[in-house]
């Protein structure tokens, strides 16, 4: 067994798991493996000083560890509803005044129907990423009105 080979098993190992022989083998004679090994213990060690429940979630006491004006931040990249809304309104907007301009009605009675495949495909995927930027950067917002219409029905 390489050097490479036991620290991927050493990293895919979860809490409390032993490690296979074959890596332990190589433990007893690589020294700079068996650094990484106590290292790692140590740092586990560590985070159960720190966290003081049976399951440690990282993320969760890193989280924890940050201040609240900090996680305030985090939450639509800094860009309001407000603005994502008019955002929204603008490029559907831009979609049905571009079907009413001159140079659109022109262009289909030169290319026919034809022409509105390419627009209507460049119109939807623009929409679809908006939509999908839209929902990433407001997830925890609209969990929180899915939750709240939830307990409403009940």
């Amino acid at each position: 067994m390489n050097c490479e080979t036991c620290t991927n098993k050493m990293l895919s190992l979860d809490r409390g798991e032993r490690l296979p022989l074959s890596a332990a083998f190589h433990l007893a004679h690589c020294d700079e493996c068996l650094t990484t090994w106590r290292v790692m213990n140590g740092v586990y060690g560590e985070l159960e000083k720190v966290v003081d429940s049976s399951e440690i979630d990282v993320c969760d006491a890193v989280m924890d560890s940050l201040p609240e004006d900090s996680r305030a931040k985090q939450g639509a990249g800094g860009v309001s509803l407000g603005v994502w809304i008019l955002v929204g309104l603008g490029l559907v907007a831009v979609m049905f005044f571009t079907v009413l301009a001159d140079f659109f009605v022109q262009a289909r009675n030169s290319l026919g129907d034809v022409f509105l495949m390419p627009v209507s495909l460049v119109f939807g995927i623009g929409l679809s990423i908006y939509l999908v930027f839209f929902i990433v950067s407001h997830m925890s917002y609209l969990e929180r009105l899915s939750q709240a219409a939830g307990a409403l029905k009940r």
